[in-house]
């Protein structure tokens, strides 16, 4: 059985905007955010968007390097990440996340920048509450990569980049984020 959609709570849900900060500037993950942030709020289709923190702002989503604090998630290969949610269960402002940790490979090996903006692309969707793989865009499990750089998970499936979202999760992006 798969998990279901996790909705943030209301006050975040009828601003449609979460606020994301990198503690992740090192390495290949240098401006991957300032790539990605763009991208995702153009194939997300305005069910929600992304803002990068400012320096007053608190960020709702954080982006970290894996392996840097001793409650890290452990990562299997350098070819994904992890969103780690932090839920509130009952109490003022309602039910539903209230903050999420994306941990990404320390050591990403192999990967090409598509794959380094796929794994970032990937986790802000898991961030903003989608929970379930699909098996063609940016929310795809196991992705494979052609000689030319391009992303797909079958061999008939669509090519990434451009990357995109399927109908269905736009669909259910729009689900999690109604007010």
């Amino acid at each position: 059985m798969s998990k279901p959609d996790e909705p943030w709570i209301e006050s975040v849900r009828k601003s449609k905007e979460l606020v994301i900060r990198s503690e992740a500037e090192v390495g290949v993950w240098t401006g991957v955010l300032q790539e990605c942030v763009p991208i995702f709020n153009r194939i997300a289709l305005k069910a929600m968007s992304y803002r990068i923190a400012g320096a007053e702002d608190k960020a709702q989503v954080v982006l970290k390097i894996a392996g840097s604090g001793k409650d890290d998630p452990k990562l299997a290969n350098g070819t994904h990440g992890i969103a780690r949610k932090a839920i509130q269960r009952a109490g003022r402002g309602g039910v539903g996340i209230i903050e999420v940790e994306v941990f990404l490979p320390a050591q990403p090996s192999g990967v090409s920048k598509n794959m380094i903006l796929m794994i970032v692309l990937h986790e802000m969707g898991h961030a903003a509450g989608l929970e379930d793989h699909t098996n063609d865009g940016v929310m795809m499990t196991l992705p494979n990569e052609d000689n030319n750089g391009k992303i797909y998970s079958t061999k008939k499936s669509k090519r990434m980049p451009p990357f995109f979202l399927t109908n269905k999760t736009v669909s259910r992006l729009r689900t999690i984020w109604k007010a």
